[in-house]
């Protein structure tokens, strides 16, 4: 079966990256192992787009789904270094640090007395811009990716 994975086109399973994820712990251990395999694959073909939908399993509360976003993540990482796009692999790496920005972000809580609708939160701080960080359009999810 994990043979056969590879002949499905990466963009056929990006349109089902919320079922995938779903179905990151299932009680039939092959199936979970090849849904993460998918995943990581998706994720290093289309980097900038699919790092979006499983940033949220990397951050769960679960520690279960959090150890397979990590795994995930770095498996991304690794063949992406092994391609040579450093550039992409090292976004993944730093993407860590913008998801933990914007959680801490939405978490905050006004104090009671405040009639604002705006709030000051520390500035993003890192080597890349938030523009990085942008996911491609639509029309970039095509044959000629990264991989």
């Amino acid at each position: 079966m994990s043979t056969n994975i590879r002949q499905i086109p990466q963009i056929l399973f990006y349109t089902a990256i919320p079922q995938l994820i779903s179905r990151v712990i299932h009680d039939n251990n092959m199936t979970s192992k090849i849904v993460q395999k998918i995943l990581q694959r998706v994720l290093t073909r289309f980097p900038q787009q699919a790092m979006w939908p499983l940033a949220w399993l990397r951050g769960s509360r679960d520690s279960g789904r959090k150890q397979i976003g990590v795994s995930i993540f770095k498996a991304a990482q690794t063949a992406l270094s092994r391609h040579k796009t450093v550039d992409m692999e090292g976004l993944l790496s730093r993407s860590a640090d913008l998801f933990k920005y914007l959680q801490t972000v939405a978490k905050f809580k006004a104090p009671d007395r405040s009639k604002s609708t705006s709030f000051r939160a520390r500035p993003w701080q890192s080597q890349d811009h938030l523009c990085e960080f942008v996911p491609p359009v639509k029309a970039a999810l095509n044959v000629s990716s990264l991989l």
